[in-house]
């Protein structure tokens, strides 16, 4: 380690010289309260993973990575060591905070019997939950097919390309449709109405406020409809991916993108 390095670890809590990973930040280099933010945007559902990797491996560990639970109260951490993937699984936000903050800065691992091997990807099940959700949004049993001969789930790249290429495939079908945060009221208005038509719904202009803002118009929009609302895939960028869902629908894509990993949300919570 150089002197600079040092300097920066010791003196001003900075790990130049480590990696970290999630849908908000993918550099090397960060302060160690990012791991509390990154964590805390997890328990608060905004992201689904942050990943760790030290420079050199640290007591046979390469890698170490947080990815929300089978309940979102919790957290399940993911171990690369000697070549092999191992997990701990429902964990406490707080407890993963100090585990990988221990990690980077004492060079530890977690007691040896607390975590199982496993694999890291069930590729089975990963794929199962996106035809599912394709077919759940684009309904074209012909385009599902196609979208998911292109899915691959073999890392959290993968997972991520293939979620866009869903996106991608939303777009193109009008299903969905991408517009800016700061979109005025009548695009966002001839927007909703071509998505909300094919289900019977409509929009009444007249009940959006002239001073609002996006957010405000999506929330009255949703309130005025019984069953169906507006939602959005969040694909990490800073604009809109809105579709529109019946509640049951919404229920299931919530569950689904949460196992890839990702998430969908009603637009007025993005």
């Amino acid at each position: 380690m150089s002197i600079s390095d040092w300097i920066q670890e010791h003196l001003f809590q900075t790990y130049v010289t480590w990696r970290t990973k999630s849908p908000l930040y993918n550099s090397k280099g960060f302060h160690i309260d990012g791991i509390n933010n990154s964590l805390k945007a997890m328990e608060d559902g905004i992201i689904a993973y942050t990943e760790l990797y030290p420079p050199h491996a640290v007591q046979g560990c390469t890698s170490m990575k947080a990815r929300i639970g089978k309940s979102l109260t919790m957290m399940d951490l993911y171990l690369e060591l000697e070549g092999k993937c191992y997990v701990i699984e429902n964990m406490t936000y707080a407890e993963g905070i100090r585990i990988m903050r221990d990690f980077v800065k004492k060079r530890v691992l977690p007691e040896r019997s607390r975590y199982v091997e496993t694999v890291e990807f069930d590729k089975h099940a990963l794929e199962e939950s996106f035809a599912e959700l394709a077919q759940l949004l684009i309904g074209d049993s012909e385009q599902v097919k196609q979208f998911m001969s292109r899915v691959r789930v073999d890392s959290m790249e993968l997972i991520d390309d293939s979620w866009y290429d869903l996106y991608e495939v939303l777009l193109s079908c009008n299903v969905a449709a991408d517009l800016s945060l700061k979109i005025d009221k009548e695009s966002l208005v001839d927007v909703v109405e071509k998505l909300a038509e094919p289900k019977g719904l409509n929009v009444n202009e007249a009940s959006l406020d002239e001073d609002g803002f996006s957010t405000k118009w999506i929330e009255v929009i949703n309130s005025s409809w019984q069953g169906y609302s507006l939602i959005d895939m969040d694909i990490g960028t800073d604009y809109y991916v809105l579709l529109v869902l019946s509640d049951e629908e919404f229920k299931r894509a919530e569950v689904l993108s949460r196992m890839l990993f990702h998430r969908m949300v009603l637009a007025e919570k993005a």
